[in-house]
């Protein structure tokens, strides 16, 4: 998705490039590596043999990449929404459970650990994105 939004030169891309803090994609990275899933010279694209993909899962992926390709990209914003926005609310609390759920994670995933400027005033940050 990241790279979907990062290519995109209309409304969803410009909101994306305004808050650059949002970036998972390095985050789930090592999230991964912590639990064996890819080495760690692995790259973002790598999908190796340890880190299988499900039919669902390449589904989606799919679909990303059809928004991102039809209507100027219009359809990613339901997608950056729901992936980023909505972790910058609720987030916090997944951390934990996820933690418990997922053999070998030694902490809460830092997919949903946010950069300090985000972190020093949440509600600030999520109003920024309103504006």
């Amino acid at each position: 998705m990241e790279r979907c939004l990062d290519g995109n030169h209309h409304l969803a891309g410009d909101l994306w490039r305004k808050f650059p803090e949002l970036r998972r994609a390095e985050l789930i990275r090592q999230d991964l590596m912590e639990i064996g899933a890819i080495s760690a010279d692995s790259k973002p694209s790598d999908r190796g043999p340890t880190l299988p993909i499900s039919a669902a899962t390449q589904d989606y992926v799919d679909c990303i990449e059809r928004a991102g390709q039809e209507e100027d990209g219009t359809r990613l914003l339901g997608h950056l929404y729901v992936r980023y926005f909505a972790d910058l609310f609720g987030g916090r609390a997944l951390g934990y459970p996820t933690k418990l759920a997922v053999p070998g994670l030694k902490s809460k995933p830092r997919f949903y650990a946010w950069d300090h400027s985000v972190e020093k005033d949440r509600r600030a940050y999520i109003e920024r994105i309103y504006e």
